[in-house]
């Protein structure tokens, strides 16, 4: 080969090789283009969603606010009305500064800067939606008397034993503290994961959810370029159409899940209201309607990450492993602590009339026998899931988690192939 021609070959590989640059350059300014754009409206939405929310936050300040200034004489009413008052504030104050941030915050601007500043938002929502549920307990028949009496006109104090308010107000405040503490350990055991972060990504909403998961698109467009196969990642943001029926059969079965859950929460509360004076069914029904509210809290968050868009294969697939990892050590959890859970259950179900009465049949010497053998049987459970918790009882977890783990299964198999 002649020398004319290595060069000409030469020019001509160069020259290729600066016009599939040029074209790889315009394509990643097009995409790049196109990723914050989708940012930006999606803000943008959840922004106008927070201007709606505002208005129903501000709502209930001012109806809270005439409601305890209403009852400054009578004081029974104002010291039920007068600590529910913080909540809507905390409200307002958290979705106000977020919609004001998000109105200056420039979503074209350094990358870096907006996601410290979505953290900051997502913290103050954390905070928040952690309080709100630590005060659950103590707050839940405060709410539910001054509603009533505030819009139906209805007094419901003479039907209420004041043992329910002091048990009430007592695991309250227990369960405060224990949240607290639980709270703290969940932080540092499992801050740093992946699914942890989407489970506090929850807590913002579904279209909080969707903006941050634009953002982080176009965050992980940024950081990858468009390497091979990166490009893809960042692009896969629809849910594949054959999964469709599956995914929407989930969803069906999870909402069934989570009225069931509810019904049961309100039928548990109804027997403790009906039952005032009688400590010990107060406190079993309190024991059961925790567990119930972990089923249901859990399903809500299960579903909730389905409806999620952007979704897209990878993101479905990596959401369906962490719901289906929570969803079976909560069921597993139930039954290692079902055996303590038994008592409390078999006591009011001997009340409502579908058995003996355990507090008439056992005495109370024996009932402290019962009670540590059932603690026993708890801790035995307790160390067997510790050995084998992939293996621990799977048609029981299956059954409490009411067929969706199966499902979920189906559906990641689906899309593995």
């Amino acid at each position: 080969m002649k020398a004319t021609d290595l060069d000409a070959l030469r020019m001509h590989w160069t020259e290729e090789g600066r016009r599939i640059d040029k074209a790889l350059t315009l394509d990643t300014d097009a995409v790049r283009s196109a990723l914050s754009g989708r940012v930006t409206v999606a803000f943008r939405r959840h922004a106008r969603w927070l201007l709606i929310t505002l208005v129903f936050d501000m709502a209930a300040v001012v109806a809270l606010s005439a409601f305890v200034v209403g009852h400054v004489g009578q004081w029974v009413w104002f010291a039920l009305g007068l600590p529910l008052l913080p909540l809507p504030v905390a409200v307002l104050t958290v979705d106000l500064r977020q919609w004001l941030t998000l109105r200056r915050l420039q979503m074209d601007g350094p990358v870096l800067q907006v996601r410290a500043t979505l953290d900051a938002l997502r913290r103050r929502r954390v905070r928040l939606a952690k309080w709100v549920f630590l005060c659950s307990i103590l707050l839940w028949w405060p709410l539910v008397f001054v509603a009533f009496k505030g819009v139906l006109g209805v007094d419901l104090l003479p039907w209420i034993h004041p043992s329910v308010w002091w048990v009430n107000t007592g695991l309250g405040l227990a369960f405060i503290v224990l949240g607290e503490s639980i709270a703290r350990w969940l932080a540092r055991r499992f801050g740093h994961t992946p699914e942890f972060r989407d489970f506090l990504e929850e807590l913002g909403g579904r279209s909080w959810q969707e903006s941050v998961e634009r953002f982080e698109a176009f965050e992980r467009f940024e950081h990858a370029g468009i390497a091979e196969g990166e490009l893809d990642a960042v692009l896969d943001l629809e849910v594949p159409v054959e999964l469709a029926p599956a995914v929407g059969s989930l969803r069906r079965r999870l909402l069934a899940g989570i009225v069931a859950c509810a019904a049961l929460i309100v039928s548990l509360g109804l027997f403790q209201a009906s039952h005032g004076g009688e400590a010990a069914l107060i406190v079993s029904g309190a024991l059961l309607n925790l567990a119930v509210v972990a089923h249901m809290v859990a399903q809500v968050i299960h579903r909730s990450a389905l409806g999620r868009k952007p979704a897209g294969a990878r993101a479905l697939s990596d959401r369906l492993l962490a719901m289906a990892a929570m969803r079976q050590r909560i069921a597993a959890m139930t039954l290692v602590l079902a055996p303590i859970l038994a008592w409390p259950l078999a006591m009011l179900l001997g009340h409502a009339g579908f058995g003996s009465d355990l507090t008439a049949v056992v005495h109370w010497p024996a009932q402290l026998v019962v009670v540590a053998a059932l603690l026993g049987c708890s801790a035995a459970l307790s160390r067997r899931y510790r050995r084998h918790p992939e293996g621990f009882a799977p048609r029981l977890v299956e059954l409490l988690c009411m067929g969706t783990l199966s499902r979920t299964r189906e559906i990641l198999t689906q899309l593995i192939e």
